[in-house]
């Protein structure tokens, strides 16, 4: 590991950062026949421990580089105060297409990433795809901090609905770039948030805001639309 030559704020910063970090989701679960194993997906550990180090003045970034022993992510701790903390991670890429080297360098970045910041983020080594071993399935829950953002968004959402009063008005809000790529990935990632039995499922409040407007055929094509676009994604 290598650092700046003074790092008396970072490591405070650091030392207050760590002590707040929330216990990381184990949100996935591989099979690969001979075993099974539960880990944290990247994205879990980021939401994890990124409000603790913003609050604390730290940020990071991790980097795909080429080391004197191969390729590697380099991870760097940053602190307001330009003191900085780095690290590299050695990975092995098995097959040289895309997805070999994108599950590598997933890999290799959460390993990195958990092992700067002291953190347990799994129960056994998960490097089987960029082994190149056979995984038989992988299921993954979303995690807390994923699954309250959406609630939020859905939120937000319904109170663009109801400043709606007119078929342009609603025409204009759901043809926009972020109306259509929220719904498609409440409609992928969170199936609950969009339909739900007493009908404030992000589906039910659009039909019903194209049904107090007059518009319900219209929404509905939408709707079918972002249903098509959200099988697409998955």
């Amino acid at each position: 590991m290598e650092h700046s030559v003074d790092i008396a704020e970072f490591a405070a910063a650091f030392c207050k950062a760590q002590g707040a970090f929330e216990d990381v989701l184990k949100n996935a679960e591989v099979k690969t026949g001979s075993y099974n194993f539960r880990y944290a997906t990247l994205d879990a550990i980021i939401s994890s421990v990124r409000p603790a180090l913003a609050v604390n003045n730290l940020s990071f970034m991790q980097m795909l580089v080429d080391g004197a022993n191969g390729s590697g992510v380099e991870t760097l701790i940053i602190h307001g105060s330009g003191q900085w903390i780095k690290s590299f991670h050695p990975i092995k890429i098995v097959k040289a297409d895309n997805q070999s080297i994108g599950s590598a360098l997933t890999y290799g970045r959460r390993y990195a990433l958990s092992a700067i910041l002291g953190i347990a983020v799994d129960s056994d080594d998960d490097g089987n795809e960029g082994d190149g071993k056979k995984i038989e399935g992988v299921t993954v829950k979303k995690s807390p901090a994923g699954i309250s953002a959406a609630k939020v968004g859905v939120s937000e959402f319904f109170r663009n609905l109801e400043g709606c009063d007119d078929a342009d008005s609603l025409d204009i809000y759901l043809d926009t770039s972020e109306a259509k790529k929220f719904a498609v990935k409440v409609c992928a990632e969170f199936p609950d948030l969009w339909v739900s039995a007493d009908g404030a499922g992000l589906r039910g409040l659009i039909e019903k805001a194209g049904k107090r407007i007059g518009v319900e055929a219209s929404t509905q094509t939408w709707l079918v639309k972002v249903e098509k676009a959200a099988k697409g994604a998955n």
